[in-house]
């Protein structure tokens, strides 16, 4: 598909021959197009566009009218406008990336529809229209003014708390696809997005570009939300590394949140909670996607990997391979370049750009001896960017120019909640209640929300996160027992423990021996057990007593039996326990350094390979001297260390999400990430503190055998110099 392909040039000093400008300063000087060997074309970017099912046009509904101007042109750039295919338009800026950028390629508009370059000097271009010179705007969410040099300067009147997906309430998740629903919902402009994305693709998949492009790409979309809701909405970040051993299985995917796949015969995703019960908010086109989970995608330890990297270049360019990998997991709208028609792109532009934030928290302090690529990139930091007109160094810093603030994964959750929720499906009203809804559902038996008459989604997950199994992704099921049919304690629904013992009687016991109370010396087979699972003075090898409680009376998700974490909030009980899980394995992974990483155990097949097409596709600039690496493409082991099972002992335990995360927590064992357990000999069993007798022996074998001694009564460890 033909279109118009807008480039620049560093303008030189002295030019050596004239420029011819038209009467919208954009420089229209002729471009030799028999350079591109016409006879050799390929039509693939004619499939990649008129899949997509959205007319070029209406972007022009997002845009001003070009006016005739006497402003002086760009100080650093000429611009030039031919009319070319999508593969013509890359192969003359490949003949000399040094000297020529691809601006924008916009497929079935002429040069005389777009504007490729612009003029400083007259105004500010900026959230998609014109200002004049000094002009201000208190309107919206922020007090700007139109600066003398060009810029727009804004005041925030408040902080942009961007948190994840699974940390948002049901009241802040309704608002926000209520926001979603209004925005497509006012003419072009969602469509309009997309199509600007699509339009300045060749800006946003500049290596240089990627990161503060869509920066200020995503603010700008969250402008327009807030003018159609409150001065507070964000965008959310969606964090796909906790699922990355398991994407099929996200919780993003449920009707509740962004939806599932779309179907096999179309691709379309029939419920979604982005489309509303009335045409006015009908899709059209609709949004599809097609889930390809051949794509393995890179885990947590890849990139806190990649965040270690100090080089920008080739953190950008991983993060770009990176993004790819996601789209093309997704499929549909997200593997084209409409990929911001689907509300999904926000959220995962949202976490890489979170990404961007931590590797600048975690070297802005680092050595002031640059490579080439920071000096690469430093000159590219007051580089225009287009269409916006902004420099990188505008968006540098987004707490304090976009006020923007990412919060870690379920700190953005709430503290508390008034009462725990149950799953109502028991219940007798809530089954009268489905079953007087049936009218409501379409033929094929789902109602407008994507729930059918059981109260499951396309994707088999109930509103509470439940499968149709039974259990939720923690692998527990809606009265609190997992698959082993064990409670959080440990005791099934009989009240007998793992071990063989009724919880009365356990209870009993651990009474009579903190009271010093006597009992029967004949100890029964199942005191003989319980002396040695539990002889670490009443605790097992991982902490808990018989109750299933550690030394400080919490259980192994955290909780204390009045069901409040040691931070006094509820909100996770009854999970996902998964997320609280992540967030303090992602808070030792942001402090390890590659040496410890390295040593990570991961569980996973190797990242998948970025298709080569895939870079053409998407405008993808990769520097010839800085490839991006792939050692962090497969699965690391430590094979010189014998490491233990999780749970050599036969001690019952929750089970851990390593294989959603695709490497080992060894999360009881106490041992940090990348550091795995011995198996050790016994060394506790002839060791006495002299000093202290009371003292407890522990045997400590993460990465090695040695004792730890502990105070009894409060777990603290202790100094014993006489052992």
């Amino acid at each position: 598909m033909l279109g118009a392909c807008c480039l620049r040039k560093p303008r030189q000093r002295h030019p050596s021959e004239p420029r011819h400008y038209s009467q919208y300063e954009y420089n229209i000087t002729s471009v030799n197009r028999t350079l591109l060997g016409d006879d050799n074309l390929i039509m693939e970017d004619e499939v990649w566009y008129s899949d997509a099912g959205l007319p070029h046009r209406e972007l022009q509904d997002l845009k001003e009218s070009p006016k005739q101007t006497n402003c002086t042109t760009d100080l650093d750039f000429t611009y030039t406008c031919d009319y070319l295919t999508h593969t013509q338009c890359q192969a003359l800026a490949n003949q000399q990336p040094e000297q020529t950028q691809v601006v924008s390629f916009s497929p079935g508009a002429r040069c005389s529809d777009v504007g490729c370059g612009g003029g400083g000097g007259c105004g500010c271009f900026s959230q998609l229209k014109l200002w004049r010179s000094s002009q201000s705007d208190g309107q919206g969410c922020e007090d700007c003014t139109c600066t003398q040099s060009g810029k727009v300067d804004c005041v925030c009147r408040h902080l942009i708390h961007r948190k994840e997906i699974r940390d948002l309430t049901l009241r802040e998740r309704r608002l926000y696809q209520r926001a979603i629903r209004k925005l497509y919902a006012r003419s072009a402009v969602w469509k309009g997005f997309a199509l600007l994305r699509a339009e300045f693709s060749p800006q946003a998949g500049h290596h240089a570009f990627f990161l503060p492009w869509h920066r200020y790409f995503l603010r700008l979309v969250e402008h327009e939300l807030q003018s159609v809701s409150s001065c507070r909405m964000a965008v959310p970040y969606f964090e796909w590394t906790v699922d990355s051993g398991s994407m099929q299985s996200s919780a993003a995917w449920q009707a509740g949140l962004f939806g599932g796949d779309g179907e096999p015969e179309t691709g379309c995703v029939p419920h979604h909670p982005f489309q509303g019960s009335t045409p006015h908010f009908y899709w059209k086109p609709c949004l599809r996607r097609s889930f390809n989970s051949s794509v393995w995608l890179p885990d947590a330890v890849t990139l806190h990997k990649t965040i270690n990297q100090a080089d920008f270049q080739v953190f950008s360019q991983s993060l770009q391979t990176f993004s790819g990998l996601f789209r093309l997991w997704v499929g549909g709208h997200m593997a084209s370049p409409l990929a911001a028609y689907d509300p999904l792109y926000l959220s995962h532009i949202a976490f890489m750009d979170k990404l961007w934030e931590q590797w600048q928290e975690k070297h802005q302090l680092a050595s002031k001896r640059e490579t080439s690529s920071h000096h690469q990139a430093a000159r590219q930091l007051h580089v225009t960017m287009k269409p916006f007109d902004i420099h990188s160094d505008d968006v540098i810093f987004s707490q304090q120019q976009s006020c923007i603030v990412y919060v870690p994964i379920t700190i953005g959750a709430p503290c508390n909640i008034t009462s725990f929720q149950t799953h109502p499906q028991s219940n007798p009203k809530f089954q009268e209640h489905s079953i007087n809804k049936s009218a409501s559902h379409s033929g094929a038996h789902f109602d407008q929300y994507g729930y059918d008459r059981d109260g499951y989604d396309r994707s088999g997950w109930d509103r509470w996160g439940f499968s149709k199994d039974g259990f939720n992704l923690d692998s527990i099921d809606r009265e609190g027992y997992d698959m082993s049919g064990f409670n959080r304690y440990g005791f099934n629904r009989s009240n007998v423990s793992w071990f063989g013992v009724h919880r009365d009687t356990v209870a009993e016991k651990k009474w009579m021996k903190e009271h010093d109370e006597e009992y029967s010396d004949a100890k029964t087979h199942k005191d003989k057990v319980i002396s040695e699972i539990f002889r670490d003075n009443g605790y097992n090898i991982y902490g808990f007593d018989p109750l299933g409680l550690d030394h400080s009376g919490f259980d192994a998700f955290g909780f204390q039996t009045d069901g409040y974490d040691k931070d006094g909030c509820n909100w996770f009980f009854n999970g996902p326990h998964y997320l609280r899980i992540y967030f303090h394995v992602q808070q030792q992974l942001l402090s390890s350094s590659d040496d410890i990483l390295a040593h990570i155990t991961r569980t996973c097949p190797p990242i998948t390979s970025l298709p080569r097409h895939w870079a053409t596709w998407d405008w993808m600039t990769f520097a010839r001297d800085c490839q991006p690496d792939q050692n962090w493409a497969g699965p690391e082991t430590d094979n010189m260390v014998k490491t233990e099972t999780q749970n050599k002992s036969r001690i019952w335990l929750p089970v851990t999400p390593d294989h959603r995360f695709c490497f080992k927590l060894h999360w009881y064992s106490g041992c940090p990430l990348g550091s795995a357990p011995f198996t050790c000999p016994d060394l506790c069993r002839d060791a006495r503190c002299h000093g202290y007798p009371q003292a407890v022996c522990h045997m400590h074998n993460c990465g090695s055998c040695f004792i730890e001694w502990r105070d009894p009564a409060t777990g603290n460890h202790l100094i014993c110099h006489d052992w």
